[in-house]
């Protein structure tokens, strides 16, 4: 939790930039995109050792995962990116008709008459004088 919080000053205030829970009220979509930048924070652990075996360090930092692992519930974080890749190379991706119409036409280079609504656009979107209108 100490370094959850570390990151959180580091990402929001250190940098000008709102905290997690600013930007939770602000993502109207509920799309959990973030709304201003990310903070990317790469640390190479054999740096951090004289004689560094990478090996090594990274057999180590598997017996946390396999005793986590063996918890009941626990899943490691990127977990569903992983299920979800496999899932998409047999089901692959669905994607509106009214989106590929839309990509179809910008790749004919026209536009579309109308932007198409797509989920979540209802909370950050309106319709104004035919057209439409971010809030």
């Amino acid at each position: 939790s100490n370094i959850a919080m570390m990151v959180e000053l580091l990402a929001g205030p250190l940098l000008g930039d709102v905290l997690s829970f600013e930007a939770g009220e602000r993502d109207k979509a509920n799309t959990g995109a973030p709304c201003g930048g990310e903070l990317v924070i790469a640390i190479d652990p054999v740096r951090c050792m004289a004689n560094g075996d990478r090996a090594k360090q990274l057999e180590h930092a598997e017996l946390l995962f396999g005793r986590m692992l063996a918890q009941d519930g626990v899943r490691l974080p990127s977990d569903r990116r992983y299920e979800a890749r496999k899932r998409t190379e047999v089901e692959g991706v669905l994607v509106p008709k009214s989106l590929r119409d839309s990509i179809e036409l910008y790749i004919a280079g026209k536009q579309a008459a109308e932007r198409n609504a797509y989920e979540g656009d209802h909370l950050t979107h309106r319709k104004d004088a035919g057209r439409a209108v971010a809030r």
